[in-house]
């Protein structure tokens, strides 16, 4: 785009010395189709710039919507794993009490016949 505005203010520069001293007789006609011709090819030059840069808005939309998307099903994978996470961790401070419980109750304690008697009958 930037070469393109050099050119354009090219032409312009170039017909306002045409207009401001145009040449005589068959020069002026020769200079003039000159600078149509230039403006025919700055007009091409100008429709193909426009498509590149709708292709290039298209482009970049697409690309900021898949990002959006993929950002989005991060954060839904986040969302589920701190959720399994605060499920592990109730488990854990379950177990953890459970197991202070057992020590508390039953890890000091002396082993007796009674209990020996009911792991063997099964119960």
């Amino acid at each position: 785009m930037k070469a393109y505005g050099v050119r354009v203010q090219t032409w312009n520069d170039s017909v306002a010395a045409f207009n401001a001293n145009p040449p005589a007789g068959s020069r002026a006609d020769k200079v003039r189709d000159q600078l149509n011709a230039e403006r025919g090819q700055l007009e091409k030059l100008k429709t193909g710039l426009e498509g590149e840069r709708s292709a290039l808005t298209t482009n970049s939309e697409h690309a900021v919507a898949a990002y959006n998307a993929e950002a989005e099903a991060l954060q839904k994978r986040v969302q589920d794993w701190n959720h399994r996470n605060e499920a592990w961790i109730k488990q854990s401070t379950a177990l953890d009490d459970e197991r202070h419980t057992w020590t508390t109750d039953c890890a000091n304690r002396r082993y007796r016949e009674d209990d020996e008697k009911a792991i063997q009958s099964g119960k």
